[in-house]
């Protein structure tokens, strides 16, 4: 067995994200798992799974919280606050139970051990370990900052597969659309004046980015999310409005809406055409199989008219009811319907807590609605989605348990005569 001595040149860096971890897991999930979510590409492929290096941080990640509970150093363990989690679970179980019937009983078990990893494991970290909201804030801060450096080279390299990190174009824009509404999220709390300027920025910044991949379900994901961000919060409503439409507006007039037509580069389609054949292939398959499905991870179509062989026919819904039928429709019902009402609530709380979870409830919105019209279960992209509805409940969690604002007794100010106390909070 031979020794690459490109190990031995990683270790000191290997030991030293370990002391992170173990010194200051809320810091290092945050910062460290959250942004290389934005690095898909598969590092190690153990028994045929794919792992990134953010689902390389996030097992470091529980290792440590395991190591750390023998210890009695451990963070908050997600157990009362379980308003998510009860979804995720009956999702996977749903998948589980489709071995019974699958077509791929391989492919069902490698997609519900992924599907564990992502709705279960994932979740319960990033909901648990978070200890204030400055952390939540810090963490979007610098996801910002790194799908701005996605913008900047996508845009300056976007034909360079190489230098665009190997990112298509649909990939790079749901990061980038995703940092976009961060950014925005970022830009409602209060801060300096050089801090509103950056954010600015940023936002200029990913826009051109977004413009830059020509993904339609990027930026209108994107634009919906903010939209609903500014209705939810009460706050520059028509100033959003109107920019979101001079957005979209620009969109097309660069050449968005005639990006449609079939690319000129041989056996190349744009996604528009491969979708509409797609979507034709799945409501086949769901017409077999109308109730159960196929099982989970099973479904593969050949599309004979632009000869290509697709594993998801780009669209979460379709590809939900083909692979685990009616009772998976309704667990993916389920999970939404219980996202919703927390977006919902959470906009009651107190400003900094209402925006960081209002923001994040919308990343995940942006990501939804992208995956109406694109591959849905990709690394890096949909535990991104779950990140953040996690962290949504994590300000949540914040809000609620942070001590009451001190209140004093002062003299009425009214009246000075008076002899009744006012009570100030």
């Amino acid at each position: 067995m031979s020794f690459d001595p490109i190990w031995l040149a990683a270790l000191p860096g290997v030991l030293a994200v370990v002391l992170w971890a173990l010194n200051d897991l809320p810091r290092f999930v945050l910062l460290a798992v959250l942004s290389t979510m934005i690095l898909p590409r598969a590092l190690l492929t153990p028994g045929g799974a794919q792992l990134a290096l953010s689902d390389v941080l996030l097992l470091l990640a529980v290792a440590a919280w395991v190591v750390l509970s023998a210890n009695g150093r451990s963070p908050i363990l997600w157990r009362s606050s379980n308003y998510l989690l009860v979804p995720f679970l009956v999702f996977v179980g749903v998948n589980a139970v489709s071995l019974l019937w699958s077509e791929d009983r391989g492919q069902t078990v490698q997609f519900t051990t992924q599907a564990v990893e992502i709705l279960v494991i994932l979740p319960v970290v990033f909901a648990s370990v978070p200890r204030a909201l400055k952390e939540v804030r810090k963490a979007m801060a610098l996801f910002v900052v790194v799908s701005c450096g996605l913008a900047l080279v996508y845009a300056g390299f976007a034909r360079d597969d190489a230098l665009a990190g190997g990112l298509g174009k649909n990939t790079a824009g749901t990061f980038i659309a995703a940092g976009l509404v961060m950014a925005f999220a970022l830009s409602l709390l209060e801060g300096s004046k050089l801090r509103q300027r950056l954010l600015a920025l940023a936002i200029f910044v990913e826009l051109g980015g977004l413009f830059a991949t020509a993904s339609r379900g990027s930026l209108t994901g994107a634009l919906a999310a903010i939209l609903l961000m500014t209705l939810l919060l009460e706050r520059r409503r028509a100033l959003t409005a109107v920019l979101v439409i001079v957005a979209a507006t620009a969109f097309l007039a660069a050449g968005g809406a005639s990006s449609g037509a079939q690319l000129e580069i041989s056996g190349a389609y744009d996604t528009r055409v491969v979708r509409q054949y797609s979507f034709e292939g799945a409501w086949r398959k769901i017409q077999q199989r109308p109730f159960l499905g196929t099982g989970g991870g099973t479904y593969s179509d050949y599309l004979q008219p632009i000869e290509l062989a697709v594993a998801d026919p780009n669209n979460i819904f379709l590809l939900t009811w083909a692979e685990i039928g009616i009772p998976g429709l309704l667990a993916l019902a389920f999970i939404l319907l219980r996202s919703a009402r927390l977006l919902w609530s959470i906009r009651r709380r107190p400003p900094e807590a209402a925006t960081l979870g209002v923001g994040a409830g919308c990343v995940a919105l942006s990501l939804l609605v992208h995956f109406q019209v694109d591959v849905s279960w990709t690394r890096g992209t949909t535990t991104l989605l779950y990140a953040m509805l996690a962290l949504m409940l994590a300000v949540d969690r914040l809000a609620a348990t942070a001590p009451p604002q001190p209140s004093v007794l002062v003299p009425a100010i009214a009246d000075p005569a008076a002899r009744t106390p006012v009570r100030i909070s």
